[in-house]
């Protein structure tokens, strides 16, 4: 655990440092675009370096019996960076079979389905998961999946200046 919650610090950090955000929005969907391919060989960059360790080390760690799965996942800090979240659905697809509730759960999260951020981890988890699921939870699924995100969430910039940014600029104007 000291091993874990060191390597978690060290990637926060490491994040924090080029992003400053208050939301999840880490940009690892552009420098970790695969979860279980990113590795520490060859590359100057420390936050793809640190996720390989840490996620290698969350394997090994529920591979070998020394953690289980929920306790590996509570490791993980929730929401405060993108990157975990995606770390999380990855260790949960690739262990299915520890816990396969908590697989469903995940893959029947609305939140989870329309999330083209955590788009290529949720598939891999789908993939894994979805013959477990009853005929009524693949029926419900699949019509999520068709009604498809709300306009809301299609039509939203996160990006985009809120009313307070422009009162701010028109202020120092």
């Amino acid at each position: 655990a000291e091993a874990v919650s060191m390597l978690v610090d060290k990637l926060e950090q490491a994040i924090s440092i080029r992003f400053d955000t208050h939301d999840d929005n880490d940009g690892s969907y552009y420098w970790c675009k695969k979860i279980e391919h990113v590795s520490a060989d060859g590359s100057y960059e420390i936050r793809p370096v640190l996720i390989a360790y840490l996620r290698d080390f969350l394997v090994e760690a529920v591979d070998h019996g020394d953690l289980d799965l929920s306790s590996a996942l509570k490791l993980l800090p929730s929401g405060k960076y993108l990157v975990f979240n995606r770390l999380a659905l990855f260790l949960i697809g690739r262990f299915v079979g520890l816990n396969r509730e908590l697989a469903r759960t995940s893959i029947m999260s609305i939140s989870n389905i329309h999330n083209s951020k955590l788009e290529h981890e949720y598939v891999l988890l789908h993939e894994r998961g979805y013959s477990s699921l009853s005929e009524n939870d693949k029926l419900v699924l699949l019509e999520e999946i068709f009604k498809g995100p709300g306009n809301d969430e299609i039509f939203t910039d996160p990006d985009a200046p809120t009313e307070s940014d422009l009162k701010f600029k028109e202020l120092r104007i």
